[in-house]
């Protein structure tokens, strides 16, 4: 489980790293974040907290100029925010001794699985918007 996550998170960021330097390319007159920084930020705590939501609006931004799926990337940030802090919640309970803590872990757990699920199909549609709109760009060039 853990190596699937681990590969996960490390073809995402490649993806993001990716698709930063595509709107670069194509519309570097609305960027501002760099390649770096859009996954960069996902490990700077605190700034986790908003970063990543305005570098994705930004790529958002520049790969899809003519209609845009903005309301898409709130619900994204939304979900990952609450399912980031549920599953910290989780965790910590999960590391208690006392086993009624732990079973409210396992129902926090229960709880926040249909979130996550809709989290990483929100995501699949953007990378698929993305990248779609960055070839879509390129092929009118």
């Amino acid at each position: 489980y853990i190596l699937l996550v681990v590969t996960t998170i490390v073809i995402y960021c490649i993806w993001k790293n990716r698709a930063c330097k595509n709107a670069w390319l194509l519309t570097p007159h609305a960027m501002t974040v760099t390649p770096a920084w859009a996954v960069g930020w996902y490990f700077i705590p605190i700034a986790n907290l908003w970063k990543p939501f305005g570098a994705m609006r930004e790529i958002v931004g520049a790969s899809c100029p003519d209609k845009p799926p903005f309301a898409l990337v709130g619900w994204w940030w939304a979900l990952w925010i609450i399912t980031s802090i549920a599953g910290r919640i989780s965790f910590r309970a999960a590391l208690s001794e006392d086993i009624d803590v732990y079973v409210i872990s396992n129902y926090v757990d229960l709880g926040v699985t249909p979130l996550s699920i809709a989290l990483d199909l929100i995501l699949l549609v953007l990378i698929r918007r993305i990248t779609k709109g960055q070839f879509q760009q390129v092929s009118r060039s």
